[in-house]
């Protein structure tokens, strides 16, 4: 066999570590297990098949469930396992490329099927590990690489249609309840085996990014042998690690004299000449060459061409550029919506600029929803003082965080991005009045009489006779506390201490009863779609699984052809080095993916990761 080429891509991107070197081990890793959901309001199932009833049982006494040195005598596994307050079930997740050890994840929890199971909600699943195949029906034990635990979050938003719901309702994700305990590794594999050229590589890396050795132990570049570097991702790209990759790939290793200023004149005439082609390219190399390209890139701020225009406004802004915040305030008050949105979303990279703080402010204004929606996040991401915060806690364990936006246009946008969170615009929007809303079947009431009364709860706890009686100022924040704030010693102010997910069904059921006169805006969690993806190509990868009920080879065989420390579609030598923490490739389960349909929703998000 001839050698295979030192390089690959187009001519213009030779001598990026991307042409030089593949990465291995950049895949979403789908890992399973069993778990059992607990505190649901009899819509649970004592169903629970034989293979599985044992192992939940030592499970839950591992965890210390009817120990009686804890007075759990009435948590006994057994009785719990009896009574329909709680209901086995499947647990599938995604974990991302390069997490690191406490990197968290959202977890996909679907009722066993074949149980009578009618909804997951208002539960919470207690502690359960996560491994790859780790829901697989022989039981076997794989070596653990998360841990998840937490309160069941249903959309409310999902579908109205009577045969769709209680499917749906069998379903709920876990936001943020997947905690890394194995830390994935990224490699970069050389196209031909160089001890030269692996630390070269290396060396450019840990120059271009170095690391901060108060938060970081290691260097993100480690060469291993001649033909594999081993990546570490910094803290500050935690939870973006494919940002980290993508720049690194565009990382030229040359360097001499004018070559940064030389290749980014080069990089711009290609733009120049096909914007639509070489955009996503040549941005990243221009941030990659670092602030000695700004003088080339700033030539075209100003360039008749609006995409090449955006490009270079892009690359300067990710350097930190305060020229661009002059070009930027001019596209922000442009006639076309979707360039406002982009100029809104290219602010995030300027987070010390005052001028683009005051940017941001006007756009929360905007005529059209998805612009006022980026400058949003955009506030957020960079914890801008602008935003009013409040994060709500359970026994010290993160639930939300609620941040109150000043607009004069109101909305109430729910997003599960990097973390649950609810903002309003304009905190002062109050309810419709005089109205008395119920929820629930009537356990919450609200009693709204005029806009400068208070508004007086009842809300009556599940297994209580008697309701509780509270009163808050009518506007919608004060009614997102009173349902999620615990009273502590610290606090003693008054609170339910519901979960996300209780509190975001009742604000949408207020809104589509038109108790509160505002649009919700939800942007769904589609982990259940990406989860359904991954599973079809790694079917598709190995194709001696046809799919059966339980997602196991109908054969009955249960040996995997790929071997352990492999990731399911991994093509590597017998020689070459596994990875860390694997397992077994996860299979196929029908049952699970059923794709979530919005009924008001205009955005999307891919799972969050990391909760604060």
């Amino acid at each position: 066999m001839p050698p295979p080429p030192s390089f690959n891509g187009p001519p213009y991107l030779h001598g990026t570590i991307g042409s030089l070197a593949s990465v291995r081990g950049f895949e979403p890793l789908l890992v399973s297990g069993y778990g059992l959901v607990v505190g649901l309001p009899g819509t649970g199932s004592a169903d629970v098949p034989p293979y599985l009833r044992q192992w939940l049982i030592q499970e839950m006494r591992r965890g210390g469930m009817g120990n009686p040195q804890f007075k759990a005598e009435d948590m006994a596994p057994e009785r719990v396992l009896t009574s329909k307050t709680a209901a086995p079930v499947i647990l599938e997740g995604l974990i991302p490329p390069g997490a690191v050890v406490g990197t968290r994840f959202d977890v996909l929890v679907t009722a066993l099927p074949r149980t009578q199971t009618t909804s997951l909600d208002g539960g919470t699943l207690y502690t359960f590990n996560l491994a790859v195949d780790g829901a697989n029906l022989d039981l076997r034990t794989y070596h653990s690489l998360a841990k998840v635990s937490g309160p069941m979050y249903l959309n409310p938003f999902e579908s109205a249609n009577s045969e769709e719901r209680p499917d749906l309702e069998r379903q709920a994700v876990v936001v943020g309840g997947g905690v890394v305990t194995d830390a994935r590794e990224i490699e970069l594999i050389l196209n031909t085996p160089s001890w030269q050229r692996s630390r070269l590589i290396a060396d450019t890396i840990n120059e271009r990014f170095p690391h901060n050795s108060d938060i970081d132990r290691e260097d993100v570049a480690k060469p291993i042998t001649d033909q594999m570097i081993r990546l570490n991702v910094p803290a500050r790209y935690a939870g973006r690690p494919d940002e980290l990759i993508s720049l690194i790939n565009h990382l030229y290793i040359q360097r001499a004299p004018g070559f940064e200023a030389e290749k980014a004149q080069q990089l711009a005439n290609l733009l120049v000449k096909n914007p639509a082609t070489y955009a996503a390219d040549v941005t990243l190399c221009w941030q990659t060459l670092g602030r000695v390209a700004l003088p080339v890139i700033r030539r075209y701020y100003d360039h008749p061409d609006p995409a090449v225009r955006l490009v270079a406004l892009d690359a300067g802004a990710r350097q930190g550029d305060e020229r661009t915040v002059d070009r930027l305030s001019e596209l922000c008050k442009s006639p076309d919506p979707a360039m406002r949105r982009r100029s809104a979303e290219m602010l995030v990279h300027l987070p010390r600029s005052l001028r683009a703080a005051r940017l941001l402010k006007d756009l929360l204004d905007d005529e059209e929803r998805p612009v006022r929606v980026a400058a949003y996040e955009t506030l957020a991401e960079v914890n801008d003082p602008l935003l009013q915060r409040r994060t709500f806690f359970r026994d010290k364990q993160f639930k939300f965080r609620l941040d109150l936006v000043p607009s004069d246009k109101p909305l109430i946008y729910i997003s599960q991005k990097d973390y649950p969170r609810i903002a309003i615009f304009n905190p002062m929007v109050g309810f419709r009045t005089p109205t008395v809303a119920k929820l629930w079947d009537n356990r919450l009431m609200l009693k709204i009489e005029a806009d400068d009364q208070p508004v007086t709860a009842y809300y009556q706890k599940p297994g209580e006779p008697k309701p509780q009686l509270y009163q808050f100022a009518p506007t919608v924040a004060n009614l997102v506390f009173l349902l999620s704030h615990k009273p502590s010693l610290e606090q003693p102010t008054q609170g339910l201490d519901l979960n996300y997910s209780q509190v975001v069904a009742a604000l949408s059921r207020l809104s589509k009863a038109g108790y509160v006169p505002v649009d919700v805006e939800v942007r769904n969690n589609q982990l259940a779609t990406l989860i359904a993806g991954v599973r079809d190509q790694q079917s598709q990868l190995r194709p001696e699984f046809v799919g059966g009920e339980s997602g196991r080879p109908e054969t009955g065989d249960s040996t995997s052809t790929t071997k352990p420390g492999v990731e399911s579609g991994a093509r590597i030598s017998d020689n070459a080095p596994r990875a860390k923490g694997s397992g077994r490739p996860e299979t196929s389960r029908p049952e699970t993916s059923k794709p979530e349909n919005s009924r008001r929703i205009e955005t999307q998000d891919t799972p969050s990761l990391p909760v604060p």
